[in-house]
């Protein structure tokens, strides 16, 4: 009879234990994420976790043993460490696959237990790793849409539905891989975006890295060079200076200017890379991308009007999408004139690629201001009701 209150009295020790330890996870399932045409991305799946009860266990370090050798990937001195620890409830190993699950139980050690969990899973595996995120151990968003919507996927049971298409994303990633490799580079970046609803159809970070896999991604995996990276974006930047131009009738098509030699400016020096030595028109200066060109277009520009289309177009802001991994932009402290000329053509100031793509949206859609999204159904998640009725520029510019 003394003996059986013992039992019941440690088991509820051990529940209790168990109870602080799996708090935060409150085995709650997070809603499912699909894509735009239905493709899973994200699901829940049941998982057994280990744990054990160290003052159970009569010959630690047999037990140590045996455990280490099913579970290839822990270190015998951590089991060790765990197992001959004063408490009455430590984990050995969350969410572990079947054959483990049979294997730890095979072994019969009394006082090594399982736990039902919930584990988060992604089919796509790496495809959308900078968009998905991940989760840790204890089911919460580590990063990405995860993150960014933790409470809403914790808290509805109603699935998510994203803009993305797993097609267009596959096909994105692909090429941009063979791009990387064509041209041994360190990293790739590609999104592709309805330019009328600023709906994100496909957004590609390399490299990327598995979400089903525990371990920690390298930081160089992580970081999204879509969304979180800033660079100088060079001749990209050009539309902008020639629809601001042409936005405050600075110029017409059929102006140009003269790009017969180099351009001095106090102690700064602009060139073109492929110089046409002579006067340009304005579809020239664009077709042929000149930097000349470009810099005597701000100058007649002048520094607010630059600077105004910039910041309509969200070049200047930091970028509003349903990530939590979004890089500000760096734009110079004193904006001189010299600073306008050069950022005419992209140099002197960093952004993300969502930003560019943005402002190219905007420029060729006739005019009017998007927000870019990956919510399918963005009204059902955000308060604000975004209108595309604001202009930023007029149609006829945009047509241009």
């Amino acid at each position: 009879f003394i003996r059986s209150v013992d039992l019941i009295l440690l088991n509820d020790k051990i529940k209790k234990n168990i109870s602080k330890e799996y708090s935060i996870i409150n085995q709650k399932n997070r809603s499912n994420i699909f894509d735009r045409s239905n493709v899973l991305l994200a699901t829940n799946i049941k998982s057994a976790s280990i744990y054990a009860n160290p003052k159970e266990i009569i010959n630690k370090n047999e037990a140590s043993i045996k455990l280490a050798l099913v579970l290839d990937n822990k270190d015998l001195p951590e089991i060790q460490k765990k197992l001959t620890s004063n408490k009455s409830f430590v984990w050995i190993k969350r969410q572990v696959s079947p054959k483990e699950h049979f294997e730890v139980n095979r072994l019969g050690i009394p006082g090594i237990k399982f736990q039902e969990e919930v584990k988060r899973v992604f089919p796509q595996e790496y495809l959308f790793s900078h968009v998905i995120g991940s989760v840790g151990v204890d089911n919460q968003g580590l990063s990405g849409i995860e993150k960014k919507l933790n409470q809403r996927l914790l808290e509805s049971k109603d699935s998510v539905f994203l803009t993305v298409d797993t097609r267009i994303q596959h096909a994105l990633r692909h090429e941009l891989f063979l791009s990387m490799n064509r041209f041994n580079a360190i990293g790739a970046a590609g999104v592709i975006m309805n330019v009328n609803n600023g709906e994100i159809i496909g957004l590609v970070s390399l490299p990327d890295f598995n979400p089903n896999t525990k371990e920690k991604p390298s930081d160089d995996a992580a970081f999204s060079r879509v969304t979180l990276g800033s660079y100088e974006m060079g001749s990209t930047f050009k539309p902008f200076t020639v629809a601001a131009a042409l936005q405050h009738q600075i110029i017409d098509l059929k102006d140009g200017y003269d790009a017969t030699k180099p351009l001095k400016v106090s102690r700064f020096i602009i060139r073109d890379d492929h110089p046409k030595k002579r006067w340009l028109s304005v579809p020239e200066i664009f077709k042929y991308s000149s930097n000349i060109g470009m810099a005597q277009m701000a100058q007649d520009l002048g520094v607010d009007k630059q600077k105004d289309l910039l910041k309509k177009l969200g070049i200047l802001d930091r970028s509003q999408l349903e990530l939590s991994e979004i890089g500000k932009p760096l734009i110079p402290k004193t904006w001189r004139e010299i600073n306008s000329m050069t950022i005419s053509y992209g140099h002197g100031i960093a952004v993300n690629l969502l930003q560019v793509a943005k402002a190219y949206a905007i420029l060729v859609n006739g005019g009017k201001k998007i927000y870019p999204t990956l919510l399918l159904n963005r009204s059902e998640y955000i308060s604000e009701i975004y209108s595309n009725n604001e202009r930023v520029v007029s149609e006829e510019t945009s047509k241009k």
